[in-house]
């Protein structure tokens, strides 16, 4: 069985790979976005649902280590929580709906 100092190596391995071939690619390829957006790249989403994926992570990933930490029920962890939660919710409520340049 893999040890989690050996996972990490190999995680943080891929995604240097995983960088250095995006970077030598965007030599040769435009990335389609802004003004080099292009229909025929590939499948196209609606900025604002591209915009709420992109940040549902974040949510669902703090929710979901906070959850399972051992300081749940300590009334300072709830509130930073709480705030944090707002905060990220709010945002991605306020800037999926209220940027009509997006459309």
């Amino acid at each position: 069985m893999l040890n989690l100092q050996i996972i990490y190596q190999i995680g943080v391995a891929a995604i240097l790979l995983l960088a250095l071939l995006g970077f030598v690619m965007l030599f040769y390829v435009v990335a389609p976005y802004g003004r080099h957006w292009r229909s025929n790249f590939g499948p196209s989403l609606n900025p604002r649902i591209g915009f709420v994926l992109m940040e549902l992570p974040s949510v669902v990933l703090f929710a979901w280590i906070y959850l399972r930490g051992t300081n749940v029920t300590q009334p300072v962890t709830l509130v930073l929580f709480g705030l944090m939660a707002v905060a990220l919710c709010t945002a991605d409520i306020h800037l999926s709906t209220t940027h009509a340049s997006w459309c």
